[in-house]
């Protein structure tokens, strides 16, 4: 399982003025959310949404993006204090996206 800080050392190598502060918060959220539940197969369930932010940073998908996506089917709290990030109308609109029935993804 990728570790936080091998996480946010595979954003910065690809983009230098993403949010560290927002991908730490993501991913210890996302840990203390998931940290005791278990797949049926008995795997954390958190590898689940960290090999989902893995794929998108082999993507070299934006720091909201990846953001989003570790807390998995939890709510991203309002506590991130993402008023102060770059990224927050981004995380925003990504996760008004997730929770909008009108939100489709399109495979090209």
């Amino acid at each position: 399982m990728m570790r936080q800080y091998e996480l946010t050392e595979r954003v910065l190598s690809y983009d230098p003025k993403a949010d560290e502060a927002l991908l730490n918060r993501a991913y210890v959220y996302a840990m203390k959310k998931h940290g005791d539940q278990k797949r049926r197969n008995g795997d954390p369930y958190f590898s689940h949404p960290l090999e989902v932010a893995a794929i998108l940073t082999g993507l070299k998908l934006d720091d909201a993006t990846i953001a989003t996506a570790l807390p998995g089917i939890t709510s991203v709290p309002s506590s991130w204090g993402m008023s102060t990030s770059r990224s927050t109308s981004n995380v925003s609109a990504v996760v008004d996206g997730q929770a909008s029935d009108s939100c489709c993804w399109v495979a090209a």
